[in-house]
């Protein structure tokens, strides 16, 4: 039997520090399957989630009836809320 390694996809992680949203939670729950473990790759996991929060977000913005930009506009963020620190860099408004 191989060897069992623990694996968790980041989908959710950039949904803490996106934008500002002080009450979000995000969660992971692990299960064992007989597949192999997914190596580092560029792409899969963080970028799915983060076009799944950008999808979320035009869905709302329509709901709302605000230009989607405007609505990313009023939720940047001042510092990154998921770890209550200040960013490095951050010019998504410029």
């Amino acid at each position: 039997m191989a060897q069992s390694t623990k694996y968790s996809s980041p989908a959710v992680r950039a949904s803490g520090y996106m934008y500002s949203c002080p009450n979000v939670r995000t969660q992971y729950r692990l299960r064992q399957l007989e597949i192999g473990t997914p190596n580092h790759m560029r792409g899969p996991g963080e970028a799915s989630g983060i076009f799944a929060l950008e999808c979320a977000l035009d869905e709302l913005s329509y709901a709302l009836g605000l230009d989607p930009v405007e609505l990313r506009r009023r939720n940047e963020p001042e510092i990154d809320e998921s770890e209550n620190k200040p960013f490095s860099s951050r010019s998504l408004m410029k």
